[in-house]
């Protein structure tokens, strides 16, 4: 069964179906912006976060999908580069806008130019990750020694890597972003029931 799904969870439509769930709930795109910053490897993706109504540039992260075993910290994880704050910007330049590092450990696409292919397992995690890094991507709080994470009780850290992991079981979700990889037949309707129900 496993197998099966995962022919319809190619990693870019996952991607795009995350990046259109993000502007649905919070108003914000997503925009590639690979050659804006340096890079450590040639499977890192480079992003920025912009509010969807005026284009003003609120963020930015750096998006590691790739395992390679010998050279980062297995698992799906995020860590801040730096919060939100006024008191690091500059007159010129405002408020210093936040950053983030994203890290999964997806298999890199194989040599056919085949896209990886994920289980519902990893989509998941995926949601979940990209979710805890919205702590610190969307956070607009003024001082920064509180933003983000910074001063948060540390039973609600989680909260919105909960939030979001559960949009993997969306029923509109899954339609924007589950395809058959040879036919691009849509996840069967069957599939969708199972997942929403869980």
């Amino acid at each position: 069964k496993e197998e099966y799904l995962r022919e319809f969870f190619q990693l870019p439509n996952v991607l795009n179906g995350l990046f259109g769930l993000l502007q649905r709930l919070f108003g914000v795109e997503i925009v590639a912006a690979d050659g804006d910053a340096h890079i450590w490897d040639p499977y890192v993706r480079f992003f920025r976060v912009r509010e969807a109504d005026t284009g003003e540039l609120i963020a930015s992260f750096f998006l590691d999908l790739h395992r390679r075993r010998a050279k980062k910290k297995p698992g799906f994880w995020h860590a801040k580069i730096q919060d939100y704050s006024t008191a690091l910007g500059t007159e010129r330049s405002g408020p210093r806008l936040p950053a983030a590092h994203i890290v999964c450990d997806f298999a890199q696409p194989d040599s056919n130019g085949q896209p990886t292919l994920l289980t519902h397992e990893d989509v998941r995690k995926l949601f979940h990750t990209m979710g805890g890094a919205l702590r610190h991507l969307l956070c607009n709080q003024t001082e920064g020694l509180v933003a983000g994470t910074s001063g948060l009780e540390m039973d609600a850290v989680a909260i919105p890597a909960f939030f979001l992991e559960r949009w993997a079981y969306d029923p509109t979700t899954l339609r924007s972003m589950a395809r058959h990889v040879e036919t691009d037949e849509p996840l069967p309707e069957p599939a969708i029931d199972m997942f929403a129900a869980t």
